[in-house]
Formats: C-alpha cells, structure tokens, sequence
C-alpha cells in the first residue's frame, strides 16, 4: 500500500539480479572420512577463506552401525550456532545429519560429531562432505594491484551491503565520504528509512542518490541519529567523513550509546587524548574496543588522530566488523588491535541462518 505516492522513495539495495557487482560461484564439494573415537568426540576445524554466503557440512556412516550420532558447529568464539540431531535407529535409509548456514558467516567454524548420549562401545568410520557458495566481485576495475585477501574483503563487504563500488571502479585508497558513512550506517543499524516530503539539508537534494540514506541517517525525521550534520542546513555528503564522526556513527549503529555516553571523560592513554572532546572519549574507546576503528601507529605510543580520513579498503574492513558485532559477536574479518568482543547485541543481518536437513 502507497501513502503517499507523490513521495520519493529510494532503495536499499543498489543493483539487482545481474546488475549486482558480484556473482556467486558454488565450490566443488570437499569429501573426505574421518573416524569417531569410542571414547569421545571428533572435532573438525573449518577455515573459510573466501566469501561464502552459504555452507552446509553433512556425515553420514553405516546403515547397520547401531550408533547415533550428532553433529553441531560453533564459530570461533566457541558459541553453538547449528546442531542436527537426527534420530538415526537401524532402518532402511542411511545413517546422516546435516547442517546449512547462510548470512553472516565466520571464517573460521568447528564442527563436531560425538555420540547420542555420550561416549560410544566402538568408533565409527564416516563420511564427511561439505560444500560452499561464495561471492566473487565482477565489476571494479581497479583491484588488480590489491591482494586476494583484500579482495575477499570486499567481496564479503559489498555482498552483504557494507559499502558499494563507485560505479565500474571501487577507488580502495580513497577517502570514505560522509554519504557512503550514512548510508552504510543505516543499513548496518537496520534503521528504516525516512524519506521527508522536502530534504533536510540543502546540500543533499532530493535528486541525490545520497538522499534516503542521509534522511536515514540524519534527517529531521530519522529514528535514530548517526552521522550528526556539519551544520543545521548541511549535511555535506562528499566531505570525507572523519575518524571520529566514523567512530560515532559505528558505535550509534551497534546500539552502544548509552554505554558510550556513559563512559565520557575517559582516558584512553592516546598520544592525542586531549583532541578528543570529552563527550566522545566514550566512544573511542567503544570503537576501539569492539574494533570499528584502529589506532594510528605513532612514537612513542598511538595516535586516534580524530580529524584524518579513512580509506575505502579500510572502511570496508571496520564495516565488516561492524556487522559481525551486530550479528551477535561474528569474527566476519581478523580483529587487529584492541578488540573487547561482547555477545549481547542484537542481531541486524542473521547470527547465521541454520537449517538442519538429512542429506
């Protein structure tokens, strides 16, 4: 039902179908066989090293081996996040357990396969097969100098809508500019979008393809602001947003305002503390903390240097980790430097998807 169908209203979504700037490639099923001890459990490490958007792992051992096991996965943290426990009594089918994940999946996972009710009277042969779908980007030009782990970066970034490409080209080293920050703060914050009958900022005209994510953001009639305005009239959507507006706006779309609020004043043991105002010291450490941003390598010490810029390929990966808190605590890229992981918070994209399925 349209309200208001004189109203303009944007997407969320940049591109669709075969407009997308990623395809996703299904990988060759990796199939193997291992052997559960009689005395315990199988632990199976799993690293994901290219951007997969689904998973799935299944095992499957002898029709007329009277044991019956169970299967579950955990992420890196070591929280449960899919177990098949299938009845499997000696009947005409196979022995099997699977599990599929899809959405915000780690790098790294541990499987498990162990005994209904505990240990087993003699080890059992299985199979094990697992297969993923990854996403590989198609359409930036310019990321043949970059690495095949910056790559997979920002394959995992703009698949799941972290931050987009500038047209045929991704521009990594570039500065991140304060509309790209609004658009995907609002998406990671799950806000809805707000689309006022005249703009809010003159600078940002309905015309802008910035416009519904800046009302989002900062608008007169967003639910939650997260990129605060240069000025009453100016939101100045091409200005590369600073380190500490990004910080702000990361800790804000996380749900942890309160809590930075709260932590006002502090110190952070920076080399440049005192650039940073007082009621935002909260949020710097927060960032810091939960590793949406990183410190500036200086001597002697760190610097937060709160004016500088951020490159697109580093916004990428502070996006991504964005996510991953919001997803309830998800290692989606490596944390470097301080990192406090929390598991509280709600989840925006998936804490991953689980099915349980019999192969």
């Amino acid at each position: 039902m349209v309200d208001d169908a004189g109203r303009a209203f944007g997407t969320f979504v940049p591109g669709w179908l075969d407009l997308r700037p990623y395809r996703y490639d299904h990988r060759p099923a990796v199939e193997t066989t291992a052997v559960v001890p009689a005395a315990g459990a199988l632990a199976l490490p799993i690293a994901l090293d290219e951007a997969v958007s689904s998973w799935r792992l299944s095992i499957a051992w002898g029709d007329l081996d009277p044991a019956d096991l169970d299967l579950s996965v955990e992420d890196g943290g070591g929280d449960e996040i899919g177990r098949s426990e299938s009845i499997n009594g000696t009947a005409l089918f196979a022995h099997t357990e699977g599990i599929g994940i899809a959405g915000a999946i780690p790098r790294g996972l541990l499987a498990r396969v162990f005994f209904k009710g505990g240990a087993g009277a003699a080890d059992v042969p299985v199979s094990i097969h697992h297969e993923a779908s990854v996403a590989v980007l198609t359409a930036f030009g310019d990321l043949d100098k970059l690495s095949s782990a910056d790559r997979d970066l920002l394959a995992r970034a703009v698949s799941r809508h972290a931050i987009e490409g500038r047209g045929s080209r991704f521009e990594p080293n570039a500065a991140l500019r304060r509309g790209e920050a609004a658009r995907a703060f609002g998406l990671l914050a799950d806000l809805p979008q707000r689309v006022p009958a005249a703009p809010s900022f003159a600078d940002v005209p309905a015309s802008s393809p910035d416009f519904p994510f800046v009302e989002t953001a900062a608008g007169v009639r967003a639910r939650s602001v997260l990129v605060d305005p240069k000025s009453p009239g100016q939101f100045r959507p091409s200005d590369a947003i600073d380190r500490l507006a990004f910080a702000v706006g990361a800790v804000r779309a996380a749900g942890l305002a309160s809590q930075a609020d709260a932590r006002a004043g502090e110190t952070l043991g920076l080399n440049d503390d005192a650039a940073i105002p007082l009621a935002l010291r909260g949020y710097a450490a927060i960032a810091l903390e939960r590793g949406f941003i990183e410190t500036v390598p200086a001597h002697p010490g760190a610097r937060f240097a709160p004016t500088g810029s951020i490159p697109r390929l580093t916004a990428a990966r502070f996006l991504l980790r964005l996510l991953g808190d919001r997803s309830g605590g998800l290692t989606l890229v490596p944390p470097m430097g301080v990192r406090q992981a929390l598991k509280s918070v709600t989840a925006a994209e998936p804490r991953p998807q689980t099915v349980t399925f019999s192969p």
